[in-house]
This record gives structure tokens, sequence and C-alpha cells, in this order.
């Protein structure tokens, strides 16, 4: 009951009329008001650092979706790694995902140097302890490179290359681990699960444009051998790229994204549309669908279908 009544207001959103002005403006309107009644400090310095602290000129902009779905359903059920987790197909799922510019022009190429980090957390939100099914950490190092003179050519726009590591932030089970446990009468796989998975990749990606069309092409390379770890054959589900189209349509937004392993077969396809809330520039209501394998770490070789609904902040 509490999932459909979130996806009824979230419904209603989409269907409301722009009859107030816009959130946005008012907000920045009044931001600048904060921010000039407290200005009569003779230190310049402090001054700007207090504009810095009311405005947030920090110099972090989104880089994926920053999002929160309320409304998360997904077909089957999610696999529970200890036995007091039992989970249910209909959770919330949220991305916060920022990127800082760190230096531009080194080699005089207009390139830019960026950290980015996302951050994915899939949340129980409707069992009654509503803890957090998986959250996936996603740390990257960037450099883009502009694509001026290509611009005839296919339509080139954009070259990057990363060095990322991606992780859930869980540690290994051992042997010992089992051995020290004070849990009497139940086996060792029953009493937990290793929940622990990471790797670390290079990519590289290529962005196209016609017209309003954006076509981004990305390859990686594991750096890890993945002989060792808790997900050795993470690249036989994830594969070695993905292609992705944006649709830009009137203030409305889709994305598609594809990825595919022929030499296994495994994949993923997913969609996604977004449209701006009334009365906000900077709100939009989110939709998605997931099919395939890789949402998260934790369950990298389960084939998920999901259709999630809510707000993205960005896109």
């Amino acid at each position: 009951m509490n999932a459909l009544i979130v996806l009824i207001f979230l419904l209603g959103c989409v269907a409301a009329e722009e009859t107030v002005p816009n959130i946005e403006a008012l907000i920045a309107q009044n931001q600048k008001k904060l921010y000039h009644s407290i200005d009569d400090m003779n230190d310049t310095d402090a001054r700007y650092t207090v504009k810095k602290i009311l405005t947030g000129l920090f110099g972090l902009k989104p880089y994926n979706e920053n999002y929160l779905l309320p409304f998360a359903y997904r077909e089957g059920h999610y696999t529970s790694y200890t036995p007091s987790d039992k989970y249910t197909n209909i959770e919330a799922e949220m991305q916060i995902s920022l990127q800082y510019d760190l230096y531009t022009d080194l080699f005089g190429l207009d390139e830019v140097y960026s950290l980015a980090f996302t951050q994915k957390s899939m949340w129980q939100i409707y069992e009654k302890s509503s803890p957090f099914r998986e959250t996936n950490y996603h740390p990257e190092f960037l450099i883009s490179f502009p694509l001026y003179h290509a611009s005839d050519i296919l339509s080139l726009k954009m070259f990057q290359v990363s060095l990322a590591h991606q992780s859930n932030g869980q540690g290994n089970v051992t042997k010992l681990d089992y051995n020290l446990s004070t849990i009497e009468n139940i086996s060792q796989k029953s009493w937990i699960e290793n929940r622990s998975r990471s790797w670390n990749y290079t990519t590289g990606m290529l962005v196209m444009q016609h017209r309003a069309l954006f076509l981004a092409l990305k390859g990686w390379y594991r750096l890890d051998d993945g002989t060792e770890d808790d997900n050795a054959d993470l690249l036989k589900y994830m594969g070695h790229g993905e292609v992705s189209l944006l649709v830009p349509y009137g203030k409305g937004l889709y994305k598609t994204r594809f990825r595919r392993n022929f030499q296994t077969g495994y994949g993923l396809l997913e969609g996604s549309f977004s449209y701006p809330m009334a009365n906000h520039d900077n709100v939009y209501i989110y939709a998605k669908i997931f099919s395939g394998y890789g949402e998260t770490l934790i369950d990298y070789d389960q084939y998920v279908t999901k259709f999630s609904i809510g707000f993205s902040f960005s896109r």
C-alpha cells in the first residue's frame, strides 16, 4: 500500500500545472538576499569564504544522474546473504554522483582533469527494519579531450579516458570467521556468505553528436587479473564495453544504455526518461527500466528486470 501511494503521488507530480513561480529562481533570489544581508565584512577573503558557504560555490557539479527513486519493483526476488535478511522485491533506489575539475590544458590540448565519485544504494525501505541491501562506491580519475577539429568527421565531440575503482565496501569472509562464530548448530554456508565485490579498471570513451542525438561508445580493461578476488568472472557478465544513446525531445530526455558480452551472451538494456517537474528547473520526474546483468556488484551474475520511478536532480 505504501508503494502504491508513492506511485500515485509521483504520477500526480507529472500532471501538475505550472501555477506558481519557478522554485529555483525564488531560492536563488533569496540566497542572494541572504548573502548581501551579511555582506559588511572588511576582510575580502573572509567575505568570499562566507559567500561560498552560503551559495555553495565549491566547484562540485553533477557527474552521472543524481536521483531518489522511492518505488523500484523487480520481477523475482533478491538473494539474501545472511539468515536474518529477508528482502522484498519492492525497494527504494538512490544515487549521488559528483565531479570536481582539478586542472586543464596541461599539454595544450584543452584537456580537463577531473575527479568523480558515484555512490549507488538499494534501500529496502518497505521492510520492517529498512536495511540497505547493497551500496556501491565508484571513485574515478578522468581526462577529457574536446575534439574541436574533428567535429566534421563522424561528428566527434569528445574523447575521455579514466582510471576507476568500484566496490561494495564489504569485507571478505574467511574460514577464520566461521571458526570464531559463536552461533551454534548453523552450517558455515547458511551462517553468512561472502559479500565482498570489487574491481579496478581503465576506460576509453568516444562521444559523437548528430543534431540533437548523442552517442557514446565506452570500453574498459580490467587491471586486476581476477584470479584471486571475489568476482573473478565479472567480465563474463559485464562484458568489455557499452553503448549509450541520449535523445533530448523538448523538455524531456531519453537515455538508452546497451551492453553485451558477445562471447557469453550476457549483457543489459536500460532505458530512462526524465521530465522537469512543474515550477522546477533542477528537479525531474525520472523513470527507469533495467533488464540484464550487473545492476549492482552484489548481484552482477543475476538477471534482474526492474522498473523504478521517482525524482532526479541532474541528468
